[in-house]
């Protein structure tokens, strides 16, 4: 373990015994993929004390962390999660803008990465998760993406639309079997060596846990996350062609 992975571990710990020695509710910042698993291999550390996961929305993928439970705990319980509506002023006029124009404006307004959470983009808009306390802030700040002139509205209090996760696109690709470095070279365009290659670099997440075995086995709506190239959900084999080749279903978020 790397000193920056015991330092987080330390801080994890102490809101854990923060939460257990006064008997309230404590929170993370936003935890990526790789802290998500780092913390879920070190649970022990956290000795008994329970926890909860949340980032604003099922399917997400950055998340916070909750410490305690109502058994043993006082004091408000919901994840201090808000959720802002990012807006171009003028649509006609607005150019073509991506997550990563959502993030840049976002760190460029001197935020720190575990503040901000999921950012769905949907056309010239965006939904950004973030921690409660900055929301003010980032509806203040944020005026521009790119070269976009941009409105913010803190919309934590309205339902969301029926569709709860992002959006996606089916895909169906063709396998030799169901093993992970075969479906990872399916989806991400590659070959088996270079799908090897980036499960054994740390690069690929089932469910949201690092999985470094090359031969382990997809089941159906286990939730696929391979860095730099994308998040899918494995649908399962839709039917077997000649000579046994499977052809399955993915479903990758956009």
């Amino acid at each position: 373990m790397t000193q920056d992975e015991r330092f987080f571990i330390k801080h994890l710990t102490d809101l854990a015994e923060r939460s257990f020695q006064k008997s309230i509710y404590t929170f993370s910042g936003f935890l990526n993929l790789a802290e998500q698993d780092l913390m879920q291999r070190n649970k022990k550390e956290f000795h008994g004390i329970p926890f909860e996961t949340d980032g604003g929305y099922p399917g997400c993928e950055r998340v916070m962390v909750r410490f305690g439970s109502e058994e043993n705990c006082y004091g408000e319980d919901t994840f201090p999660i808000a959720r802002i509506k990012v807006m171009p002023k003028n649509a006609k006029f607005s150019g073509d803008l991506g997550h990563r124009d959502f993030l840049g404006a976002l760190m460029n307004l001197g935020l720190e990465r575990d503040r901000i959470g999921d950012i769905i983009v949907s056309g010239k808009e965006a939904e950004v998760f973030c921690v409660q306390e900055i929301a003010a802030f980032i509806i203040e700040k944020l005026d521009r993406i790119a070269h976009t002139a941009v409105v913010c509205e803190d919309v934590s209090d309205e339902p969301r639309e029926t569709q709860a996760e992002r959006n996606f696109i089916e895909l169906v690709k063709p396998v030799s079997s169901e093993r992970l470095d075969a479906i990872v070279a399916a989806v991400a365009g590659c070959s088996r060596s270079v799908a090897a290659e980036l499960i054994q670099a740390g690069k690929v997440y089932v469910n949201q846990r690092l999985c470094e075995s090359n031969s382990a086995q997809l089941k159906p709506e286990d939730v696929l996350t391979i860095r730099g190239y994308g998040k899918y959900r494995y649908v399962g084999v839709t039917y077997t062609g000649r000579k046994g080749k499977l052809h399955i279903k993915v479903e990758k978020y956009v």
